[in-house]
């Protein structure tokens, strides 16, 4: 998603927070559920077509299983009382990246009345961790979902302050301490 207006107007927020607050655990939640009735878990749990050809969506019964096995929260049991801790929703992002898959929606059967459904994991992949990057960033969240890990900004006191730094090129301290040796004759 493209930038907002107030990001565009004032910047966006610094990326300092190392804490998922309500709104960003509740963004990432949503977003998963999205994509579960999106079907992009078909293709790790696939619901078959019950003619036997093709595959018809997600068989959440499955993947539900599949994520209780694992101890990973299923993210339609979350009352807004007792929010999942912030370790239990990055292995939620973290799970969903390895098993989701973007889905495409295929031929259609008219006799079942739905469609088989082919999958493109690297697109995805790819997706899915831009759309949790981007609720990071619109959040102020210091972390970031690369290559299937959520990971901390190297510091976000370093990460806010790169971001702020003056706009003409700026030297690195130890530069000024440097001198050129004298060319030998």
């Amino acid at each position: 998603m493209k930038k907002l207006f107030t990001e565009r107007k004032l910047g966006s927020k610094p990326r300092v927070m190392e804490t998922l607050d309500d709104v960003t655990r509740q963004s990432l939640l949503e977003l998963i559920k999205r994509r579960m009735g999106e079907h992009w878990f078909g293709q790790a749990f696939p619901e078959k077509c019950s003619d036997g050809y093709g595959f018809a969506g997600t068989e959440l019964a499955d993947l539900k299983k599949h994520m209780s096995l694992w101890d990973v929260i299923w993210p339609n049991d979350i009352e807004d009382d007792n929010p999942p801790s912030d370790d239990q929703m990055f292995d939620l992002l973290e799970y969903s990246y390895e098993q989701i898959a973007e889905a495409d929606e295929g031929s259609y059967h008219s006799y079942m009345q739905h469609y088989h459904y082919g999958y493109d994991q690297d697109a995805g992949r790819e997706k899915f961790a831009e759309d949790v990057n981007r609720i990071f960033e619109r959040n102020g969240i210091a972390y970031e979902l690369k290559d299937g890990e959520i990971r901390r900004f190297a510091s976000a006191v370093l990460h806010e302050a790169w971001r702020r730094r003056p706009s003409k090129q700026v030297m690195p301290f130890w530069t000024s301490c440097w001198k050129p040796r004298a060319a030998s004759s």
